[in-house]
């Protein structure tokens, strides 16, 4: 038996399976949401057509511009539920003919926003602070796939976080200025065991059947600015920002175990797995977003939203042999999608003896950073030889919410639920396949204030 093949081929097959999270989000990707789209129930409930609205402490994310108009002092936390879930299909690479189907589970509860903001006025100048936290990317899935060709048990938790510090000013009449500065941090920890398919493993006559567990930790790290401005004219509002672009850093700790019963020179027979540190780098682009928002009668807020994010500029930079991380660094265009995305919102103000009751309806577009794949080529050993980008994926998110308003205590509640397809069309080993992954949103959002 030639053991030093058997050991790159199976270096070779955990690291094709480790691709690290964010890195996954290539032309391949899964549904991951890293459009960076802000949180709190107000905003959500209205579809996230906020921008033009910018009002209470959750400005200091959507538009930092809003902040000046607090009458008061204003804190808030959030939660989000979500349930979310994929209906993953695609071609069973060893397998011909054969279609992989499993769940992909994306259902977590999380605190994920917290903002506090405070008016004041020096030299004459109205100004404001403030500051908000949020989960910007949540990474939390699972699942368990049995199938023909392989087993493969897969977890994931935690996210990318933001911390943002506002500062807004109104110099003149009916118009405002604010600055954010975001400073992005968390991570995340994934674990695979797997047990792959022993034709993988055929070497000289023997079959070799391959498991392992796999661990895999990163760190976030970057910061950038988000400009606003707004015009504020009796009941009429519009609002601009710029996202600068940034550089997100991710420090990956990967441990591959060799759980099998057979011998591997690379891992030894322990399960203490070899250790593979390295850096990642993606590059965030530039992000511009427009809204306006009009108020009828002081009862009806009607806002929409239109943001653009250049993501077709994004790149990836990684060390070249990650077996040896100082080896010179590799740079590749992530080949990801632009992002234009329209969102439209109401908010009707209900009056009762003891509360305003605001109910909220909104839509907006979901495209993605991916496309459909076309004439997809899998050959003998599994691996995709050719393929062609297909139609951008576009899905769509409506939202409803509502919220009760009591003095200075404020509750709001949002749910958002859509959907969105992903074709994969081709041929495995001469065999045609027409296949699809479906995502189903489904958010719950609570958010609890009080005025100060």
């Amino acid at each position: 038996m030639n053991r030093a093949l058997i050991s790159a081929i199976v270096t070779i097959a955990l690291f094709v399976s480790s691709v690290p999270a964010t890195a996954q989000l290539t032309t391949y990707g899964s549904f991951e949401d890293i459009s960076l789209l802000g949180s709190g129930a107000r905003p959500r409930g209205m579809g996230g057509a906020f921008i033009g609205v910018a009002e209470g402490p959750e400005a200091a994310y959507w538009n930092p511009a809003g902040l000046v108009y607090l009458k008061e002092g204003k804190a808030t936390f959030g939660f989000l539920s979500n349930s979310s879930e994929v209906d993953r299909e695609f071609p069973n690479r060893y397998l011909p003919g054969n279609v992989v189907n499993y769940k992909l589970d994306n259902s977590s509860n999380v605190f994920n926003f917290v903002a506090m903001a405070n008016p004041f006025r020096y030299s004459g100048i109205d100004l404001a602070v403030g500051i908000c936290y949020q989960r910007v990317m949540d990474f939390n899935r699972k699942y368990d796939a049995d199938l023909p060709s392989f087993e493969r048990i897969y977890t994931n938790r935690d996210g990318a976080e933001a911390l943002s510090f506002a500062l807004a000013a109104k110099p003149i009449d009916y118009f405002s200025l604010g600055a954010a500065l975001n400073v992005y941090f968390g991570g995340f920890e994934e674990n695979t065991y797997v047990n792959d398919p022993p034709s993988w493993f055929e070497i000289e006559g023997d079959t070799v059947f391959i498991a392992y567990h796999e661990n895999v930790k990163a760190k976030f790290s970057g910061a950038n600015l988000k400009l606003g401005g707004l015009f504020d004219y009796r009941d009429f509002k519009l609002g601009f920002t710029l996202f600068t672009p940034f550089q997100l850093k991710e420090k990956f700790t990967i441990i591959s175990s060799n759980i099998s019963d057979y011998y591997i020179p690379i891992f030894g027979k322990n399960e203490a797995g070899v250790i593979f540190n390295f850096d990642n780098k993606i590059e965030y682009p530039w992000m511009y977003g427009v809204g306006a928002s009009y108020r009828l009668a002081d009862k009806l807020l009607l806002a929409a939203d239109f943001e653009t994010k250049l993501f077709s500029k994004s790149e990836i930079t990684y060390p070249t042999d990650v077996l040896h991380p100082t080896s010179p660094d590799t740079t590749e265009d992530l080949e990801w999608e632009d992002i234009n995305q329209y969102r439209v919102g109401m908010e009707y103000l209900l009056e009762t003896e003891f509360a305003q009751i605001p109910i909220r309806v909104g839509y907006r577009n979901d495209p993605k950073v991916y496309t459909d794949i076309l004439d997809e080529d899998i050959d003998t050993t599994g691996s995709t030889i050719d393929f062609r980008k297909g139609d951008q994926v576009v899905g769509y998110v409506i939202s409803l919410g509502t919220g009760f308003y009591h003095k200075e205590y404020l509750l709001d509640f949002a749910y958002e639920f859509g959907t969105a397809t992903r074709a994969r069309q081709g041929e495995n080993q001469g065999v045609p396949f027409d296949t699809e992954s479906k995502e189903k949103l489904s958010l719950f959002f609570i958010s609890a204030g009080v005025r100060f």
